[in-house]
């Protein structure tokens, strides 16, 4: 499977999640959100058609019991790319020797309640189990809360308001259909358990399935490497993607001796309110 020109950024882990997530975190590896995999479908899926395959991510659902009525999307993973401490303990339930049923997690006692995450009642999730349009897509609490949307996720893990947006569109572009991306959830039990969001490949019309079963062979989760985290690209957003034609403008009128060219640039950048990040 290839995902990039060179080096390995990005892993493949493949395998049972139960038997894969442990071997990828110990390699110091990152495992990609389902906001991740998206903006790679959208910047790198046309050059490298891997992308367009099914992943498993590190967004986790927690389903209380049924008569709670409730589950609880677990991101793992912050808006730098980094596993959070409550993280880093709810993937460290999915390894082998965690005890499971029909593929789940259970989780026993208090484990439900101690894990810290985006509680939802199961009849405020929007439509599931069947595919939706773009609008209905915008308007989905699952979906909304996957691409990190600041109205409905905690600032430290929000992101681009406009990324689902973006991506229903590149999807459905890929797929010429007007309806894709339906949500899938699984039915609550008697006691609470754990399972992981995949994001489904472009022939299933990057369907989002929360009733992923951890301890299936066909899993495929993707471990970045800690310096593609640290050379993250910020996409800029649509207004600021019209202004790049007057910077170019302006920097035509720029002195041809470079360090005065390069200082210009730099100056009208900050000016349009870009930020100018060194490491």
């Amino acid at each position: 499977m290839k995902l990039c020109d060179s080096g390995n950024p990005v892993e493949v882990y493949g395998g049972r999640n139960v038997d894969a997530m442990p071997r990828l975190l110990s390699d110091g590896r990152t495992p990609m959100s389902a906001s991740q995999l998206m903006h790679y479908r959208i910047n790198e899926g046309d050059k490298f058609s891997d992308w367009k395959n099914y992943f498993d991510t590190s967004d986790l659902i927690a389903y209380s019991s049924k008569g709670d009525g409730k589950v609880k999307f677990v991101l793992t993973v912050d808006k730098t790319g980094k596993i959070t401490e409550n993280g880093r303990t709810a993937l460290g339930l999915i390894n082998p020797d965690s005890k499971r049923k029909s593929g789940a997690i259970e989780l026993a006692g208090d484990q439900y309640q101690t894990l810290d995450g985006i509680e939802v009642a199961t009849g405020n999730l929007g439509r599931t189990g069947s595919w939706l349009t773009q609008g209905e897509i915008l308007g989905n609490k699952a979906w909304r809360i996957l691409a990190r949307h600041p109205d409905e996720v905690p600032a430290d893990f929000a992101e681009d308001a406009n990324l689902l947006k973006e991506y229903s569109s590149w999807v459905a572009n890929q797929t010429g259909g007007n309806k894709n991306m339906a949500v899938y959830v699984d039915s609550l039990g008697k006691s609470p358990k754990l399972r992981a969001w995949y994001v489904d490949w472009l022939v299933g019309r990057s369907g989002a399935d929360g009733r992923l079963g951890l301890d299936l062979g066909g899993g495929r989760l993707l471990g970045i490497a800690p310096e593609a985290l640290d050379t993250k690209i910020v996409r800029p957003t649509l207004e600021q993607t019209l202004t790049i034609r007057s910077i170019l403008e302006e920097t035509g009128h720029t002195s041809a001796f470079a360090p005065d060219q390069i200082k210009k640039l730099q100056n009208i950048f900050e000016q349009k309110g870009y930020q100018i990040q060194k490491k």
